[in-house]
Order: C-alpha cells, then structure tokens, then sequence
C-alpha cells in the first residue's frame, strides 16, 4: 500500500509524488465482515479504510486517530493494533484509549496518525495547521506516517488550498510527503462522455457555480525522515 519515490536529484524537488485512486469494494462488505453499516471515515469505507492501517502498520502497532472514529477503532482492534485517541484544539491534548497504548505510544510512538484537515475545531490558518502537524510528528515513532484526509473546498478567496496548506505545514514540520490518493465521494461512471473523443467537444461540464462538482477528496500520507526517533 504505501509506496516510497525513486530517489530523485537534488535539484528535482517538486517531483511528484506517486498518486492512487482508492477505489471502493463494488460489491460492499459482506454480510458477516465487521465492516457492516460502519460509517465511512471521510469517504474512506471501512474495507478500505482497513487496507490502509494493514499496509501502514503491523500486529501490535499503535494507531492514532484525532476524532475517535468508530470505523477507525474497529479496524485497530480488528486487525491486532493499538487504538490511541487525540483531542486537538489547535494543540496536541495527550488522552489515550488505554494506559497500555499511552505505554507503546512513549516507548515506541505511533506507527500511524489518521488526521481530517480542517478538523471541526481547527484553525485553517498555516501557522496553525504547522503547530498541530509538528505535535502530531513528536508522536510517531520512527518509520511512522501521517495521513491527512483534506476535506476543505478550493475557493476564489483562498489563494493557497488546504491541500498544499497540509504539504507545507508537513514539510515544515519535518515529514516527508509520500503518497497521494484520490477518494472518490460518488460512484463512477460506467460511460464519461467527456472523456470520449467522438462526444468530448459537445458534452457540457457538469459544472456547480462555475466550478467543476467535487466529487473526491484528497488523502495525503506524510513519513518520518529516515532514522528519526520519537520525541
């Protein structure tokens, strides 16, 4: 699941990161699977959601989340992790689920932070945002990521998006940005006919006050540097 860059020249540092589309299950989860009628964590669905935490982490590993998402604690407990939970008001508030994860958490750090960006009680300022993801960076361990689901609309009056608000306030704040999905909100089309070069120049964008619909958010995953130790 996460995929590091090809090593790239110094001078090459805008090289862009591998992107994924994180496609649902078709067919849903199974009747039996503890994913049934969980709720998505910002469209991620649970099946998937549990792909990510297996790819990011292993058995024994601690998970963090900052809003105590159900679906995220079931997949941490479902597939053997340790669930942390963090409270943030444009800080860092240390309370955690167990006294065994706040043990693994000091000793080890988290192997994963899942973030929504902006949160309900986040600033949508840089400075900001640089605070939250640099306490969020003295709580993984080395080897950990951070994953940042961007739910902030571009607008006219925002001249740098939340998106590349995140990427700057992750670099600075030490990380390493890796890899970039794309989570689709609605079903895809079977037929774009905006994409078919026999009806591509007559078919009329489907367009929300002049912009194109949103039909996806970002999930951006961000990695210690190489031979980082847990703050």
């Amino acid at each position: 699941m996460p995929q590091t860059p090809r090593p790239a020249p110094p001078t090459a540092e805008t090289t862009p990161v591998p992107v994924a589309i994180l496609l649902p299950h078709p067919f849903g989860p199974p009747s039996s699977s503890p994913a049934t009628d969980l709720p998505d964590w910002y469209g991620v669905q649970a099946r998937e959601l549990a792909g990510l935490i297996t790819g990011y982490t292993r058995r024994g590993d601690v998970v963090a989340t900052l809003d105590a998402h159900p679906t995220v604690l079931r997949a941490v407990d479902y597939l053997g992790r340790h669930a942390a939970v963090l409270t943030t008001d444009h800080q860092v508030d240390r309370a955690y689920t167990s006294p065994h994860a706040r043990r693994l958490i000091r000793h080890r750090g988290a192997a994963l932070i899942l973030a929504g960006l902006p949160g309900p009680t986040r600033s949508t300022e840089l400075p900001s945002i640089v605070e939250a993801i640099t306490a969020w960076r003295g709580l993984l361990g080395p080897g950990g990521h951070l994953l940042i689901a961007v739910t902030a609309q571009p607008t006219d009056d925002e001249p740098v998006s939340a998106r590349v608000q995140a990427i700057l306030a992750a670099r600075a704040a030490g990380l390493i940005w890796q890899q970039e999905f794309l989570v689709p909100l609605t079903p895809l089309p079977e037929y774009e006919p905006r994409a078919m070069p026999d009806t591509a120049a007559h078919t009329t964008p489907a367009l929300a006050h002049g912009r194109h619909r949103h039909a996806h958010i970002k999930l951006l995953a961000f990695a210690t540097q190489t031979g980082d130790a847990h703050a």
